[in-house]
Protein backbone atom coordinates (compact mmCIF):
# COMPACT_ATOMS: atom_id res chain seq x y z
CA UNK A 1 0.00 0.00 0.00
CA UNK A 2 1.38 3.92 -0.99
CA UNK A 3 0.14 6.88 0.66
CA UNK A 4 -0.67 9.70 -0.65
CA UNK A 5 -0.34 13.10 0.63
CA UNK A 6 -2.53 15.78 -0.33
CA UNK A 7 -0.63 18.37 2.91
CA UNK A 8 2.78 18.54 1.33
CA UNK A 9 4.33 19.63 5.36
CA UNK A 10 2.06 16.59 6.09
CA UNK A 11 4.52 14.44 3.35
CA UNK A 12 7.27 15.95 4.87
CA UNK A 13 7.10 15.24 8.04
CA UNK A 14 6.19 11.81 7.54
CA UNK A 15 9.18 11.27 5.17
CA UNK A 16 11.60 12.89 7.65
CA UNK A 17 10.10 10.61 10.23
CA UNK A 18 10.33 7.28 8.28
CA UNK A 19 13.57 8.35 6.92
CA UNK A 20 15.23 7.62 10.42
CA UNK A 21 13.62 3.87 10.59
CA UNK A 22 14.47 2.86 7.46
CA UNK A 23 16.10 5.45 4.43
CA UNK A 24 14.62 3.44 1.66
CA UNK A 25 11.08 3.02 3.36
CA UNK A 26 9.62 6.18 1.69
CA UNK A 27 10.43 5.09 -1.22
CA UNK A 28 8.35 1.98 -1.00
CA UNK A 29 5.30 3.63 -0.05
CA UNK A 30 5.11 7.54 -0.34
CA UNK A 31 3.03 7.81 -3.10
CA UNK A 32 2.90 10.76 -5.68
CA UNK A 33 -0.43 13.14 -4.70
CA UNK A 34 -1.65 13.25 -8.47
CA UNK A 35 -2.27 9.71 -7.79
CA UNK A 36 -5.84 8.57 -7.93
CA UNK A 37 -7.35 6.99 -4.59
CA UNK A 38 -10.60 5.72 -3.87
CA UNK A 39 -9.79 5.67 -0.05
CA UNK A 40 -8.54 8.02 3.14
CA UNK A 41 -6.59 7.07 6.00
CA UNK A 42 -8.01 10.01 8.67
CA UNK A 43 -4.82 10.24 11.46
CA UNK A 44 -6.81 11.57 14.79
CA UNK A 45 -3.61 11.52 17.20
CA UNK A 46 0.02 12.38 17.09
CA UNK A 47 2.71 11.68 14.63
CA UNK A 48 4.04 8.43 15.92
CA UNK A 49 0.55 7.24 13.99
CA UNK A 50 2.24 8.19 11.23
CA UNK A 51 5.51 5.49 11.81
CA UNK A 52 2.73 2.60 12.29
CA UNK A 53 1.03 3.43 9.36
CA UNK A 54 4.55 3.40 7.42
CA UNK A 55 5.22 0.15 8.99
CA UNK A 56 2.05 -1.76 8.53
CA UNK A 57 1.87 -0.14 5.15
CA UNK A 58 5.17 -1.43 4.03
CA UNK A 59 4.26 -5.27 5.57
CA UNK A 60 0.75 -5.32 3.31
CA UNK A 61 2.94 -4.64 0.22
CA UNK A 62 0.34 -3.87 -1.57
CA UNK A 63 0.20 -1.35 -4.61
CA UNK A 64 -3.11 0.67 -4.45
CA UNK A 65 -2.28 4.23 -3.18
CA UNK A 66 -4.93 5.31 -0.27
CA UNK A 67 -5.10 9.11 0.77
CA UNK A 68 -4.10 10.70 4.11
CA UNK A 69 -4.46 13.65 6.18
CA UNK A 70 -4.58 15.26 9.62
CA UNK A 71 -6.89 17.93 10.46
CA UNK A 72 -6.03 20.31 13.11
CA UNK A 73 -8.96 18.74 15.23
CA UNK A 74 -8.52 15.30 17.35
CA UNK A 75 -9.84 12.09 18.05
CA UNK A 76 -13.18 12.31 17.48
CA UNK A 77 -13.20 15.98 16.65
CA UNK A 78 -11.76 14.83 13.07
CA UNK A 79 -15.36 13.04 12.27
CA UNK A 80 -16.79 16.36 11.77
CA UNK A 81 -14.78 16.73 8.24
CA UNK A 82 -16.16 13.63 7.37
CA UNK A 83 -19.01 15.15 5.00
CA UNK A 84 -16.39 17.70 3.77
CA UNK A 85 -14.59 15.17 2.60
CA UNK A 86 -17.08 12.60 1.15
CA UNK A 87 -18.61 16.19 -0.75
CA UNK A 88 -15.68 18.33 -1.64
CA UNK A 89 -12.58 16.66 -2.12
CA UNK A 90 -12.31 15.78 -5.98
CA UNK A 91 -11.96 11.71 -5.34
CA UNK A 92 -14.30 9.30 -5.41
CA UNK A 93 -14.18 7.58 -1.85
CA UNK A 94 -15.66 4.86 -0.76
CA UNK A 95 -13.64 3.75 2.11
CA UNK A 96 -12.47 5.95 5.34
CA UNK A 97 -10.43 4.92 8.20
CA UNK A 98 -9.99 6.99 11.66
CA UNK A 99 -7.20 5.78 13.84
CA UNK A 100 -7.29 7.53 17.16
CA UNK A 101 -5.92 6.84 20.58
CA UNK A 102 -8.54 5.33 23.25
CA UNK A 103 -6.96 7.68 26.27
CA UNK A 104 -9.26 7.54 29.42
CA UNK A 105 -12.77 6.15 28.10
CA UNK A 106 -13.89 2.92 28.53
CA UNK A 107 -14.13 1.29 24.83
CA UNK A 108 -18.07 1.23 25.06
CA UNK A 109 -18.11 5.37 25.55
CA UNK A 110 -15.67 5.48 22.44
CA UNK A 111 -18.42 4.49 20.25
CA UNK A 112 -21.09 5.70 21.90
CA UNK A 113 -19.33 9.07 21.51
CA UNK A 114 -18.31 8.03 17.90
CA UNK A 115 -21.63 7.11 17.06
CA UNK A 116 -23.77 10.17 18.51
CA UNK A 117 -20.90 12.68 16.45
CA UNK A 118 -21.80 10.13 13.07
CA UNK A 119 -25.77 11.07 13.58
CA UNK A 120 -24.44 14.48 14.48
CA UNK A 121 -23.33 14.56 10.88
CA UNK A 122 -26.74 13.00 9.45
CA UNK A 123 -24.65 9.44 8.70
CA UNK A 124 -26.85 6.87 8.59
CA UNK A 125 -25.09 3.47 9.81
CA UNK A 126 -24.82 0.21 10.47
CA UNK A 127 -22.07 -1.15 12.08
CA UNK A 128 -21.00 -4.89 11.63
CA UNK A 129 -18.95 -7.51 13.45
CA UNK A 130 -15.39 -7.65 12.87
CA UNK A 131 -14.54 -10.80 15.42
CA UNK A 132 -12.37 -10.64 18.60
CA UNK A 133 -11.07 -7.27 17.49
CA UNK A 134 -12.50 -5.06 20.43
CA UNK A 135 -10.42 -1.47 19.54
CA UNK A 136 -11.68 -1.95 15.25
CA UNK A 137 -14.64 -1.62 14.20
CA UNK A 138 -16.66 -1.51 10.81
CA UNK A 139 -19.72 0.68 9.62
CA UNK A 140 -21.55 0.39 6.32
CA UNK A 141 -22.73 4.30 6.30
CA UNK A 142 -24.93 6.46 3.99
CA UNK A 143 -24.50 10.66 3.28
CA UNK A 144 -27.18 11.83 0.98
CA UNK A 145 -27.23 9.55 -1.79
CA UNK A 146 -22.96 8.35 -1.29
CA UNK A 147 -22.27 4.86 0.36
CA UNK A 148 -19.67 4.30 2.05
CA UNK A 149 -17.52 2.26 4.74
CA UNK A 150 -16.20 3.94 7.38
CA UNK A 151 -13.59 1.93 9.23
CA UNK A 152 -12.81 2.86 13.01
CA UNK A 153 -9.42 1.64 14.52
CA UNK A 154 -8.59 2.56 18.19
CA UNK A 155 -5.21 2.65 19.56
CA UNK A 156 -4.42 0.85 22.79
CA UNK A 157 -3.88 -2.96 24.03
CA UNK A 158 -5.57 -4.78 27.46
CA UNK A 159 -2.15 -6.38 28.24
CA UNK A 160 -0.56 -3.06 28.79
CA UNK A 161 -1.97 -1.29 31.97
CA UNK A 162 -1.75 2.05 30.74
CA UNK A 163 -3.98 4.91 32.04
CA UNK A 164 -4.65 6.67 28.46
CA UNK A 165 -4.52 4.01 26.00
CA UNK A 166 -2.84 5.24 23.09
CA UNK A 167 -0.20 3.92 20.28
CA UNK A 168 2.78 4.09 22.79
CA UNK A 169 0.95 0.77 24.28
CA UNK A 170 1.86 -0.93 21.06
CA UNK A 171 5.10 0.18 21.03
CA UNK A 172 5.73 -0.67 24.81
CA UNK A 173 4.52 -4.50 23.92
CA UNK A 174 6.98 -4.51 21.13
CA UNK A 175 9.84 -3.23 23.51
CA UNK A 176 8.37 -6.15 25.90
CA UNK A 177 8.74 -8.70 23.17
CA UNK A 178 12.43 -7.68 22.23
CA UNK A 179 13.10 -8.32 25.82
CA UNK A 180 13.79 -4.85 26.49
CA UNK A 181 13.65 -3.93 30.32
CA UNK A 182 10.22 -2.14 30.62
CA UNK A 183 8.56 -0.87 34.20
CA UNK A 184 5.74 -2.60 35.23
CA UNK A 185 4.63 -3.71 38.31
CA UNK A 186 1.65 -5.71 39.07
CA UNK A 187 -1.52 -4.53 39.77
CA UNK A 188 -0.77 -0.78 38.86
CA UNK A 189 -1.44 1.14 35.94
CA UNK A 190 1.52 3.25 33.88
CA UNK A 191 2.11 5.85 31.74
CA UNK A 192 2.76 4.57 28.21
CA UNK A 193 3.60 7.98 26.80
CA UNK A 194 5.57 9.08 29.69
CA UNK A 195 7.40 5.32 29.58
CA UNK A 196 7.90 5.92 26.14
CA UNK A 197 9.57 9.19 25.50
CA UNK A 198 11.25 8.81 28.90
CA UNK A 199 12.48 4.91 29.41
CA UNK A 200 13.82 4.57 25.63
CA UNK A 201 16.42 6.94 24.64
CA UNK A 202 16.00 7.93 20.77
CA UNK A 203 18.49 4.83 19.46
CA UNK A 204 16.15 2.62 21.76
CA UNK A 205 13.34 3.85 19.69
CA UNK A 206 14.74 3.59 16.20
CA UNK A 207 15.54 -0.12 17.19
CA UNK A 208 11.93 -0.88 18.22
CA UNK A 209 10.41 0.32 14.98
CA UNK A 210 13.06 -0.76 13.06
CA UNK A 211 12.30 -4.35 14.74
CA UNK A 212 8.63 -3.73 13.57
CA UNK A 213 9.58 -2.96 9.94
CA UNK A 214 11.75 -5.89 9.84
CA UNK A 215 9.79 -8.71 11.33
CA UNK A 216 6.27 -8.53 10.13
CA UNK A 217 4.89 -11.30 12.82
CA UNK A 218 6.36 -8.84 15.56
CA UNK A 219 4.21 -6.52 13.98
CA UNK A 220 1.46 -8.42 13.22
CA UNK A 221 1.26 -9.11 17.29
CA UNK A 222 1.33 -5.79 18.37
CA UNK A 223 -0.98 -3.82 16.12
CA UNK A 224 -3.60 -6.66 15.59
CA UNK A 225 -6.48 -3.61 14.76
CA UNK A 226 -4.31 -1.78 12.65
CA UNK A 227 -3.45 -4.80 10.16
CA UNK A 228 -7.19 -5.82 10.20
CA UNK A 229 -8.00 -2.74 8.96
CA UNK A 230 -5.54 -1.56 6.74
CA UNK A 231 -5.52 -4.66 4.39
CA UNK A 232 -9.43 -3.67 3.52
CA UNK A 233 -8.18 -0.69 2.24
CA UNK A 234 -5.85 -3.01 -0.14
Amino acid sequence: MKLAFSQPQTRAKVISKLRKICKSLRYEIIGENKESVNSLIIIGNGSLDYEILGIVCKHLNGKKSVGVIKPADTRIGVLKHLPKYLTYLKIPLNKILVIMDQEEEELNEVYENVERHLRKEKIQFNSEDVGSFKRYRRYECKLGGKEFTFLLVINGLDEIPSKKHCIEDHLIKAAMELKYDVPLEEGKEIDSKRIWKSKFNKNSQSQILRELLDKKSLAQKVLPQHFEALKLLE
